[in-house]
């Protein structure tokens, strides 16, 4: 299928090859263009795309050595609000470092620390998800008959965070193998019939962890793995979720890690399939100290959401927001001051702020994948097994750039696409992407926030000039009927 693809781009290519350099970068609005004829859509939907700051501002010299300032403050939820985080999930809050400390100890812990947290979430419209470290990862550390002594402590009436407006529900479990997953399940189903309208947060494994790691059985794969969760546990949440962090750095250079779009695929497919949130763990830094590189600027964060957005992401998590120790870059420092990463992140957040209304009003149906030279196809693209060969209201994509395009539905039956650059940004590499639509006088696009509309070309064509980590989405219209 691949090479039959590359064919038909190669071919593609060499058609458009004189004339593409003359329309590359045009198509810009024209002054005093009629928009009268053409059917302009307006889309009202109040839900938000949500980030969440993972690691959020905790309490003072909160592990007992590194002297950390108190982050439980107005000024650092503030910032996270300015930032266009809409979510908090703490790290560290509720964490009792008294050795054999009694369940009803460190629940007060972590009653009083999400109390001072709830207030400030609730000043800033933030909703927070709980960390009581006798419900966190507990499917290991207690027995299954103090299960239920676990959950009703901490969901008791007696318990002052469960009534508060911006209590989201608690967090469970990172990164679960199997095993772990079945323990999970009864839980899970405990939590909700109590708290049906509150999340018992659950985070699955990247694929790139072994089989050692997810405890398959023979036989089983990373499949099998998410289609568990999803059975037995997505459907019940209304999402799937994981962490996959993407950009790495080697003797030879930097690079995207192969099988990221791979992952994307097979989750994707499955949200998809159910109607549930897609969420996802972001790389925030420097993850694996000695093999992945660090963010260079805001291209990195739009190369990671926008590439997730066109997969129908849209949830994203910051990991991590506060620094936690010196050694270990984030958002904010350890003292919650902001660092380059913050103005990067604010600024992406934002921008998908801006024009979340229409993204909302959309559903994922697949992707489309374009090599931007033939001679050196990029390897993610051969890992993905549904890849769409064509689309209804596509003639031709031409494109010198690595380009993975997203397709999408709304409600009304119009079409949408997110292009995306995926050229790695630390190569600082733009490209022309020249889209022949069909049936279509002009675009809807939306562009750093910004939205404007475009008049095609007369053969329906236009040239998106993409920045490293640009994703761009558009909407052909047509003409009134």
């Amino acid at each position: 299928m691949r090479d039959y693809k590359r064919l038909k781009r190669s071919i593609a290519i060499l058609l458009a090859a004189t004339s593409l350099a003359g329309i590359a970068g045009c198509n810009t609005a024209q002054v005093g263009t009629d928009w009268s004829n053409i059917e302009i859509p307006e889309y009202v939907n109040d839900e938000r795309v949500e980030f969440c700051a993972y690691g959020s501002p905790t309490n003072a010299n909160w592990n007992g050595g590194s002297a950390n300032a108190d982050g439980l403050t107005d000024e650092s939820y503030k910032l996270m609000a300015d930032g266009g985080f809409t979510t908090v999930q703490p790290l560290f809050e509720g964490y009792l470092r008294k050795q054999n400390a009694t369940i009803e100890e460190i629940s007060a812990q972590a009653e009083k620390d999400a109390m001072k947290a709830l207030a400030l979430c609730e000043k800033y419209d933030l909703s927070y998800c709980v960390r009581d470290w006798t419900f966190y990862g507990f499917v290991n550390k207690v027995s299954a008959e103090d299960t239920d002594a676990v959950l009703e402590k901490m969901v008791s009436k007696d318990n002052p965070y469960i009534s508060h407006p911006n209590w989201a529900g608690n967090n469970l479990h990172d990164e679960p193998d199997m095993v772990q997953l079945e323990k999970l399940v009864p839980v899970v189903d405990k939590f909700l019939e109590m708290y049906p309208d509150k999340d018992c947060f659950v985070n699955l494994n990247p694929i790139y962890a072994t089989a050692d790691q997810l405890k398959l059985k023979d036989g089983q794969t990373y499949v099998d793995y998410v289609k568990y969760y999803c059975d037995n546990i997505g459907e019940k949440l209304g999402y799937v979720s994981y962490d996959y962090y993407p950009l790495f750095k080697s003797q030879y250079g930097t690079y995207v890690k192969s099988s990221y779009l791979q992952n994307f695929e097979i989750v994707a497919k499955e949200a998809r399939d159910r109607d549930i949130d897609f969420k996802l763990y972001i790389q925030t830094a420097q993850a694996f100290p000695g093999s992945s590189r660090d963010i260079i600027g805001v291209q990195d964060y739009r190369f990671q959401i926008y590439t997730a957005m066109a997969f129908g992401v849209n949830y994203f998590i910051y990991y991590t927001y506060q620094q936690m120790s010196e050694t270990k870059d984030a958002i904010v420092d350890i003292n919650c001051q902001p660092t380059f990463r913050y103005y990067a992140a604010k600024t992406v957040n934002n921008e998908v702020h801006a024009w979340e209304n229409v993204y909302n009003s959309f559903d994922w149906q697949g992707v489309m994948c374009y090599d931007g030279d033939l001679m050196r196809p990029n390897e993610a693209f051969e890992y993905l097994e549904d890849e769409l060969d064509s689309h209804e209201r596509i003639d031709s994509v031409t494109t010198n750039i690595d380009t993975v395009i997203g397709t999408f539905k709304d409600g009304e039956n119009r079409d949408g696409f997110m292009v995306v650059n995926y050229s790695d940004p630390y190569l600082d590499q733009s490209g022309d992407v020249t889209v022949k639509f069909k049936d279509a006088k002009a675009l809807l696009m939306y562009r750093y926030g910004q939205k404007v509309v475009v008049p095609l070309k007369e053969d329906g064509s236009y040239t998106i000039k993409l920045e490293p980590g640009e994703g761009r989405f558009v909407i052909p219209l047509k003409e009134k009927a």
